[in-house]
This record gives structure tokens, C-alpha cells and sequence, in this order.
């Protein structure tokens, strides 16, 4: 939802007290690289990042493209176990929504920062805008 293209394997990280008894850590290493421009080689044009690091998989097909509502809410069921994944998204939302809040009183972050996070952020809060529930 941060547009953290470069979430590789290594930025997730496990915790356990044994095989039986594991959990995800706490988030790391989280960055919204969309706000970043690059060039392949020197000289060419300046490019978005608007890919992910990791492909996810979406029915037979993996992808590095962020996905759609639709696929996310999928994903979130079928591969990470979550009955509801509506839920999780809408309290991800919430705490970038708040964070931005916050960030505009932080004369430590410059406003060209926070209004290139904001719009890269606008897109990953759509997720939580979208109608999710279930078709009758």
C-alpha cells in the first residue's frame, strides 16, 4: 500500500520460540520507492519505479505488478490465510492516513516529501476505498 517496491525476501523476517510457534516480525526496512526516479543507463530516460520486487502470485500467473483490489483481497485469503483481508487493509489505511497526518506537523520532513508521499500513498489508500464486500 506504501509503494515499497523493494520488499525483497530478506526485509521479512520470522519470529519463534519453536517449529510449531513462529510469526511474522515486525516490519523493516519499508520505503516507498515510487517517489524515486532512476535510468537504466546513463543518458536515458528518467523512469518510475512501478514495479514490485517479488512477484505475487495471482491464480496460476505471478506478476511484479501491483496488484488490483480484487487480487490483493485474493491473495490476502488464499496465500496469507486471512479471512478477511478487507479488515487488514482498512487498518493499514488508517495508520498511513494518521501518519500523513502527523507528518505535516514535523518541520523535520520537507513538504516536497510529504506531498510525493502522499500521492504515491493515494494510490495503495484506494485499496481501502474500494467496495469489498461480498456479491450477492
Amino acid at each position: 500500500m506504501v509503494r515499497n517496491g523493494d520488499a525483497h525476501l530478506k526485509n521479512f523476517g520470522l519470529l519463534y520460540r519453536s517449529a510449531r510457534d513462529a510469526w511474522l516480525a515486525p516490519m523493516f526496512d519499508v520505503v516507498t520507492t515510487a517517489i524515486y526516479r532512476y535510468t537504466r543507463y546513463e543518458g536515458g530516460p528518467e523512469l518510475e519505479d512501478r514495479t514490485m520486487a517479488l512477484k505475487l502470485l495471482r491464480g496460476r500467473h505471478q506478476t511484479k505488478a501491483y496488484p488490483t483490489n480484487e487480487a490483493l483481497m485474493a491473495f490476502g485469503r488464499r496465500v496469507c490465510g486471512v479471512a478477511n483481508p478487507a479488515v487488514v487493509i482498512q487498518h493499514i489505511a488508517q495508520a498511513m492516513t494518521e501518519t500523513l497526518q502527523q507528518a505535516k506537523n514535523d518541520d523535520r520532513i520537507a513538504s516536497t516529501l510529504r506531498t510525493k508521499l502522499s500521492a504515491a500513498w493515494e494510490t495503495g489508500l484506494a485499496y481501502a476505498r474500494t467496495d469489498t464486500r461480498p456479491s450477492a
